[in-house]
């Protein structure tokens, strides 16, 4: 075995290892499972040819690691359903409501709506640090 089969190996060790430690998607899992590859091939090949042969195999690899990966959702799961007004919030502007345990920003999905302090309201988007919330219909008595 080469010197330079060598360092390969603990170069993907060392990749391997750094992906179970902090994953990220596959990415140093890729490089490592490359360099595995390119080790026993290290004394036919030049450094610069290694490196090379090393960045294709890397970069299928990933690409082929991707469809074993879920695509995130481009909408938000929210936690929770409901929140409750701790302000008041007037039509078109914006109000403060208490949402897991915690006062965010909120705004009414109906910009001519309005609401008093301490009425639950339903959850129904959130933007950034401001929740976009609706009016709960009252039971009729």
């Amino acid at each position: 075995m080469s010197e330079t089969s060598l360092i390969w190996l603990l170069a993907g060790g060392a990749f391997c290892f750094l992906e179970l430690v902090t994953p990220v998607a596959f990415v140093s899992l890729v490089m490592g499972l490359s360099a595995f590859l390119v080790a026993p091939m290290a004394s036919m090949l030049p450094f610069n040819g290694q490196v090379v042969l090393w960045m294709i195999l890397s970069l299928l690899l990933f690409g082929v690691s991707q469809s074993f990966v879920r695509p995130r959702s481009a909408a938000r799961k929210l936690d929770a359903d409901y929140a409750f007004t701790t302000t008041e919030i007037l039509p078109g502007e914006t109000g403060r409501v208490n949402y897991e345990g915690q006062s965010w920003s909120a705004q009414l999905d109906d910009p001519t709506a309005q609401l008093s302090p301490e009425q639950k309201v339903r959850v129904i988007d959130r933007q950034g640090t401001l929740l976009i919330v609706s009016v709960l219909e009252k039971a009729a008595p």
